[in-house]
């Protein structure tokens, strides 16, 4: 499996292809989808070209994590997730959400799905929930506590 960390250079196509997996382009009602009795991903032919990447991106999680066939909640959100942190720029990210508030705007400048960005969303909120340091002391609890008096980020008393 490949790193989840951001690749300017990913091409999905080529990662297909490392993993001996099949790439047939016919016209289907889907974007994409995986077929594992077959180790074959298929594309839809009217797929958009600004859309052929994210969509084969999120294709390759599938195909990495041998996930079975259909469209189970968990498996969508991994490869929702994984594929987006392949291929958007940390930097470009966090300049794009602090300055714009249209998510389909960001999505084109990113070139992934809104799916994924929301995926991605989700990730970066949590990750920052997780970051932040809850301590209590008697009956007061402080937020991201640090050494001093008067030293935290908030202050809630029971």
């Amino acid at each position: 499996m490949q790193p989840l960390s951001y690749d300017p250079a990913y091409d999905p196509v080529e990662h297909l292809d490392r993993m001996k997996t099949r790439l047939v382009v016919h016209s289907i009602g889907l974007p994409a989808i995986w077929v594992p009795e077959r180790n074959m991903v298929i594309r839809d032919r009217g797929l958009r070209n600004d859309l052929i990447r994210p969509v084969l991106g999120h294709e390759c999680v599938h195909v990495e994590n041998v996930d079975p066939g259909g469209h189970h909640p968990r498996h969508e959100a991994r490869a929702n997730l994984h594929s987006a942190l392949r291929m958007t720029d940390p930097a470009e990210w966090a300049k794009l959400t602090a300055c714009h508030s249209d998510y389909d705007r960001i999505c084109l400048e990113l070139g992934i799905t809104r799916s994924q960005f929301l995926a991605l969303h989700e990730h970066e909120r949590r990750s920052a929930a997780s970051r932040r340091r809850l301590e209590r002391y008697g009956d007061t609890i402080y937020l991201e506590p640090r050494m001093g008096a008067g030293q935290w980020a908030a202050r809630m008393s029971a």
